[in-house]
């Protein structure tokens, strides 16, 4: 179905040159607007369908009809660059009014879908485990497996999941709940949802398909599975506060995305039970090499002791980086004692970085 002509005021729109385009209704019918999604739109899609699919999603969302129009269309040329359509049944993509800006959601069926394209994963699932599910059951290590059968559903929920077999070989990540809804709390989306009262917001409406999408991520980012560059720049994006202005008039630079504190931190892999609290893959590695950790000296500070202690500065960073200064500090407190009796200096400067991550993470 061809898009119908403009009408009345709408025809000087559409000449218009696309800096000049005032609102939303313009951009709709502005030509420069459709050439500029034809530069950069996947193959499967045209601008004209991807003009549809914009209107359709500011009649289900209209909020999106206030926002800056450059923004809107960047958004959705970055759609089309992936290839995915948002605000469809298809729930590949979400675009999200946030003030006079758009931010995209990349759904989970649209992470999946780009997974798939490298050509290297043979099948992919990933699932929500409730409480009164039939089997449910993995390990790590030499034992690796995870098996599980779905049940009735309605209990509480326990753990997200995501399972890749590849041609070369296989890999899952398993998410504990808490850490699911700590990354759904760092959502922007979420946030501005919570506080506008809407209910057909991405993590609201579609809880479980996010929560799929977060250990997916998460799996992602482990580096054990391939990625496509779309797909890469689809984690990039995702929920980041991009220029999507700039992406509309200037394409050929690519996302840019704007400064902030610090992003929200990827979750962390369930591991099986130990003795002491659970620690992301960082912190474990810091957390063994304290085995081998030097004895308090009587004077000087051995040289191999300073290196080991440069070398847990930099993994504690890291911890809190991925999972958050607090949880950095509770993981690696044996540590940071050491390097306050060890290097004091060290130790101020370390403290220095995680308060800045805290101070961070409270104006996410």
């Amino acid at each position: 179905m061809m898009t119908p002509p403009p009408s009345g005021s709408l025809v000087r729109a559409a000449d218009k040159p696309l800096r000049q385009v005032a609102n939303v209704r313009e951009l709709l019918v502005n030509r420069q607007a459709q050439e500029q999604l034809a530069k950069v739109a996947a193959r499967h899609l045209n601008p004209e369908r991807m003009m549809r699919v914009m209107a359709n999603s500011i009649r289900a969302t209209p909020a999106l009809a206030d926002c800056e129009p450059m923004s809107l269309l960047g958004a959705l040329m970055q759609c089309a660059t992936l290839g995915l359509e948002p605000n469809t049944p298809l729930g590949h993509a979400y675009l999200i009014p946030f003030g006079k800006s758009v931010t995209l959601v990349v759904g989970y069926k649209g992470m999946a879908d780009m997974a798939r394209r490298s050509g290297l994963v043979v099948s992919l699932h990933s699932d929500v485990v409730y409480s009164d599910d039939e089997l449910w059951s993995y390990e790590y290590g030499s034992g690796m497996h995870l098996r599980h059968k779905p049940g009735p559903r309605e209990g509480r929920k326990v753990a997200a999941y995501c399972y890749v077999k590849l041609k070369d070989g296989e890999a899952f990540v398993v998410l504990p709940w808490p850490e699911v809804m700590r990354v759904r709390d760092l959502s922007q989306g979420y946030r501005r949802a919570v506080a506008k009262g809407d209910k057909g917001a991405p993590w609201i409406a579609h809880e479980d398909a996010m929560a799929r999408k977060t250990a997916l991520r998460a799996l992602a980012n482990r580096g054990e599975m391939p990625i496509s560059v779309e797909f890469a720049q689809a984690l990039e994006v995702d929920e980041a506060p991009v220029d999507f202005g700039r992406l509309a008039q200037h394409p050929e630079d690519g996302p840019v995305i704007e400064a902030q504190a610090a992003p929200p931190p990827e979750p962390e892999p369930d591991r099986q039970p130990e003795p002491e609290p659970e620690a992301p893959p960082r912190a474990r590695r810091a957390r063994n090499a304290r085995a081998a950790e030097p004895p308090p000296p009587e004077d000087e500070p051995d040289p191999d002791a300073l290196a080991h202690l440069a070398s847990a500065y930099d993994a504690i960073l890291a911890d809190a980086m991925d999972a958050g200064a607090a949880r950095a500090r509770e993981a690696n407190a044996a540590m940071i004692a050491t390097m306050r009796r060890l290097d004091p200096e060290m130790h101020a400067r370390l403290e220095e970085e995680l308060d800045a991550f805290e101070r961070a993470e409270e104006d996410l």
